[in-house]
Order: structure tokens, then sequence, then C-alpha cells
């Protein structure tokens, strides 16, 4: 089993080590959790299972190493979440890209676009306009508004994900090593709405 990749899904799922052992119906303490997630135990066969199936996973899924490596970049500034939340959504975000990177490999379309990581210092809106027309000449996109940004975004290794988020969440930036090859992720909230403070 893989260690890290037990608590990334424990935390996407919100869950405490001792709500997981209730779901698991008491057959391990919350000590005995935290052993696996630390490395320090494996769990037996029959551990593993109702692990899984507290999880809402297949056993094989806790079994491999995470596919994607992420680091947030930031959240937004006006964002007010609490550590904990920050790391909840953290793991969402990394399961979800997880997900996409296999479904990308399945269909044979690895991505392979030119993701300019810092290439741009932004520090006031100025900066912001100065980006923008750079990004636009790199990526070849002309002067016209973009209909499909997401679409854009995507074609050029940028993932856009949606989280069920509170409402303190205004947005996540980050950086994900995905076979060694860098994507950005941008998250918001589902509903697709920024709200301003």
């Amino acid at each position: 089993m893989d260690a890290s990749r037990l608590k990334t899904i424990r935390t996407a799922r919100d869950l405490t080590l001792d709500e997981l052992s209730v779901a698991m119906g008491g057959i391990v303490t919350k000590q005995a959790l935290s052993k696996y997630e630390r490395g320090a135990s494996v769990p037996t066969p029959r551990v593993l299972v109702a692990l899984a199936k507290a999880l809402g996973v297949k056993a094989i899924e806790l079994a491999v190493p995470p596919a994607a490596d992420i680091r947030v970049v930031a959240f937004r500034k006006r964002s007010s979440l609490s550590k904990g939340a920050q790391h909840v959504l953290q793991s969402q975000v990394t399961l979800q890209l997880e997900r996409r990177v296999e479904l990308q490999e399945l269909v044979g379309r690895r991505c392979e676009g030119d993701v300019p990581l810092g290439a741009y210092e932004v520090s006031d809106l100025e900066d912001v306009e100065v980006a923008a027309e750079g990004l636009r000449d790199r990526w070849d996109l002309g002067g016209d508004p973009l209909g499909q940004l997401v679409d854009v975004l995507e074609e050029h290794c940028f993932h856009v994900v949606g989280v069920d988020a509170p409402e303190t969440f205004d947005g996540m930036s980050a950086v994900a090593e995905v076979g060694g090859e860098p994507v950005a992720v941008a998250v918001v909230t589902r509903n697709g709405v920024c709200r301003e403070r």
C-alpha cells in the first residue's frame, strides 16, 4: 500500500482518522490508521478491502503511487479557508488531476503543450495586461475575444478543475508534475462563480 495515497484519499473525503475508523466498522483504531498513513505499518488484505470500501475506492487505488505530484502556488488573496479546508481541496484536486491524466493515457493523448510557468512577473494590473498579451503572442491566439477559454487553456496543458467548496473559497492555482512534465492547474468552484467582496 502507498501510505501517502491513503492520506490523500482520506483527506479528499474530508474524513478524520476517527471518522474513517467508524466508517470501517471499528475493525481498526485511529492509531492503526495513522501508522498506515505514515508507512509504519501495513494493513492486512481484509483491512485494505475495508479501507477501500469506506473511502469509496478500489483497493488497487490505495496500492499505487500517485500519478500527479501537486504543489499549491496560491489561494486567491481574498480566500479565507482554514488550513484543514485547504488540505481537503488540495487532495480533491490531486485526485481529479490523476483521473484526467489516466484518461489522457487511455485515449493516447499526452499533453505536450507550452506551459510558461513563471515566465511573467505579475505584481499589478498593468503586469496582468502585459502577461496576457505575451501569452496571446506565444500561443498565437490573436487579439479577438476567446469564446471557450477553458478549452484553449486545456489544449495548452492547463487543467481547469471545478470543486465543491465553501463560500470562503475564491480560487487556487497550482503546479503539478505528471510523468515528469509540469502542468498548471487552475481551481474554481463548480458553479464557476467568482465572488467579489
